[in-house]
């Protein structure tokens, strides 16, 4: 059995690979003061126990060693960390330094390119920090671009002026009433906005548009287009590069 581990700005979320069978883990996170102790609390019934532990990480490194120092007292198998690389599995990464694409972006491409080997895609995460990369049908890794994601944009009007307070509203697009859910329906269509003017930009291309991340579920009924939500696809891309190494 491989467990994976993706550690996020913000969660870490994992999964179980044993014989060809998936398990999604429940993703945690690491800025809960319990985090190393939930943690163990998930993973010392695994079973069987691991062979392998492969990480991905582009979160703190401090949340990276709380992970390999768990793995290591836990189980006694071989740990892999990912990075990002100039080509693999058929990508060509676009960055003209490949290593400093985040590796989550990077194997978000390429468990994307393994699902539709003949269609250009259009890979956008949610997360802490929201990103959008497009692949051509030959995939060629055209860049991507980066922008806070939906409650690192509320987070920052909050923190950078003195009237606006943090909002908990419900996301969504319209006209608010108030201020908290103008915050909350501003960084909506902020995100939605950047979604749909990427996809008309590269519209020639047509491109499958895909969403993943922590917050895809709250973006995805905003949108005017076909999409596909796969919310494990990182997880999915380690999967990929562990199945061309063996």
């Amino acid at each position: 059995m491989r467990l994976l581990v993706d550690i996020g700005n913000s969660r870490v979320k994992w999964a179980c690979c044993n014989a060809g069978l998936w398990q999604l883990g429940q993703p945690l996170s690491h800025q809960d003061a319990a985090f190393v102790q939930r943690l163990r609390d998930c993973w010392q019934v695994l079973n069987p126990a691991p062979e392998r532990v492969v990480i991905a990480a582009v979160g703190a490194a401090s949340v990276l060693n709380e992970v390999i120092r768990l793995s290591q007292a836990l189980w006694s198998c071989p740990i892999r960390e990912l990075v990002s690389s100039g080509q693999a599995l058929g990508v060509v990464n676009g960055y003209q330094e490949p290593a400093s694409l985040g590796v989550d972006r990077w194997l978000a491409l390429l468990a994307a390119a393994r699902r539709y080997p003949d269609q250009a895609v259009c890979v956008v995460d949610l997360g802490t920090a929201m990103t959008v990369d497009m692949l051509d049908a030959h995939h060629h890794h055209l860049g991507g671009v980066i922008v806070p994601g939906l409650a690192l944009m509320r987070s920052a009007l909050s923190q950078g002026t003195a009237a606006l307070p943090a909002s908990g509203a419900i996301p969504g697009m319209g006209l608010a009433d108030h201020t908290e859910q103008g915050m909350a329906y501003g960084a909506m269509w902020a995100a939605v906005g950047l979604i749909e003017q990427i996809m008309t930009h590269y519209a020639a291309l047509r491109p499958r548009l895909i969403l993943t991340g922590g917050d895809a579920v709250k973006v995805e009924g905003q949108l005017s287009r076909p999409y596909v939500l796969i919310t494990d696809l990182v997880l999915q891309g380690m999967q990929c590069v562990e199945d061309e190494s063996d």
